[in-house]
């Protein structure tokens, strides 16, 4: 198995946002990038894989999902010889069966059926044409037990969560060692790894620090990686830079606690909670959040690496172009477009021209933003776009606003480009190094 998603496919309905008819069942690859527009429903995917880990602990209640019914999960399955042997005895014949029985089950070796779960978790074969016609033929009883003998896919698996908001802060002293999906906890679990007996402090101070330096690499290298308490038995975390001396994490970047946290959860969490990652899937929402081009692509490059050696699943939840053009370049991924039709949303597998326009529909990215503006600026990222259209309609007295006079786009370079084009099609360029 490549993966812990792997080997089948799976669809929801009546869940959160996703509303009573099914979506087409997806299959998922070792990297999976959920695209969509803000309140389109990328999170209840997740949710919804988090819902089946759990068996109904993390359930939702009817009056939350849209449709405001109970939810049903469908999940395509293939009938191995294995199962079936244990639902047809080769050693009996007749009954509600014609003939020997095991003669009767063989013939539905490798015939693929869509199997249905409701918040009871009965399993049974759905009536839809996914379904083989023969594994519907069934007489019930036999039906079932096969269902349920088939497995449920989602059986002994983790979700493991890094959220869209997120942040690192100082903390107290604590007997609990994790790290929530906010980041709550890493601070005290940094602490607990250099501070403790018991743990291996290399892993803050050497391998941490390393992964770090990494993904950083060309930005600014740290030097170490420390933990103090205040007076008031606060702990915070420190990074420490030759060129600027310790500093506070918490009072740093918004991308540098992102990819703290990331590093945190993938290598400290595991020591605490003896995880098994060929059984987890891990869940990343907005990683592009604040983070500079390049420093997502080599993000994104060490996930991608941690999951070739741990073989858990990746699930990003991106609204960056960043993320699309990446993912199209690697063999094990692929892009999960959620829809919303104003009522309800769906998922589809993104394959072809005309879903890759429909992707980048919804990011309200269009080429007409460059060639029909006046002017074109090229930043960094995120939090450079919302300064500079403070900065411009300060200074312009919001004569110039950005989607008509002119864009902003995204570069993965250390500089932006203002590009200016006039009527005639005179161009002129100005670079400027950002500080």
């Amino acid at each position: 198995m490549e993966h812990p998603l792997d080997g089948f496919e799976f669809s929801i309905k009546n869940f959160k946002s996703f509303g009573k008819e099914a979506f087409d069942l997806i299959g998922f690859r070792p990297i999976n990038i959920v695209i969509g527009r803000n309140n389109s429903g990328k999170s209840s995917l997740a949710d919804a894989i988090n819902v089946c880990i759990s068996r109904g602990g993390t359930y939702v209640d009817a009056d939350h999902n849209v449709s405001g019914k109970p939810f049903s999960i469908l999940i395509e399955r293939e009938a191995t010889e294995p199962a079936l042997r244990k639902v047809f005895n080769q050693s009996l014949g007749g009954g509600d069966l014609p003939g020997n029985h095991w003669d009767y089950g063989k013939r539905l070796i490798s015939k693929r059926g869509v199997i249905w779960y409701g918040p009871d978790w009965r399993a049974d074969f759905a009536d839809i044409p996914r379904t083989d016609p023969l594994l519907t033929a069934i007489p019930s009883n036999y039906r079932q037990t096969l269902a349920q003998v088939l497995g449920f896919p989602f059986e002994n698996l983790r979700l493991v969560q890094v959220a869209a908001e997120r942040d690192v802060r100082p903390e107290p002293r604590g007997g609990e060692r994790t790290i929530s999906p906010n980041g709550a906890g890493v601070t005290n679990l940094v602490r607990a790894f250099i501070n403790s007996d018991n743990l291996p402090r290399n892993e803050v101070e050497i391998e941490l620090l390393r992964e770090l330096n990494e993904i950083y690499r060309g930005d600014c290298i740290f030097t170490a990686i420390t933990c103090r308490e205040n007076q008031n038995g606060i702990w915070e975390i420190f990074l420490r830079e030759d060129s600027k001396g310790d500093i506070r994490l918490s009072q740093s970047g918004s991308s540098l606690k992102s990819v703290f946290i990331i590093l945190a959860t993938l290598r400290l969490v595991p020591l605490i909670n003896n995880i098994d990652w060929s059984n987890v899937v891990l869940s990343l929402e907005e990683p592009e959040n604040n983070l500079h081009p390049s420093l997502l692509r080599r993000l994104l490059n060490f996930l991608a690496r941690e999951r070739d050696v741990r073989k858990f699943c990746l699930i990003i939840s991106t609204h960056s172009p960043i993320g699309i053009d990446w993912s199209t370049k690697r063999s094990d991924t692929q892009i999960i477009h959620i829809k919303h039709n104003g009522v309800s949303a769906s998922a589809k597998v993104a394959i072809g021209y005309g879903s890759g326009r429909d992707i980048l529909d919804d990011l309200d990215i269009r080429a007409s933003d460059i060639l029909q503006a006046n002017g074109v600026i090229w930043v960094e990222g995120p939090s450079d776009r919302i300064y500079l259209n403070r900065w411009i309609d300060l200074n312009t007295g919001g004569s110039l606003k950005e989607g008509s006079t002119i864009q902003l786009c995204f570069m993965g370079a250390s500089s932006f480009r203002i590009c200016m084009v006039y009527p005639l099609g005179r161009v002129t360029n100005s670079f400027h190094s950002l500080p």
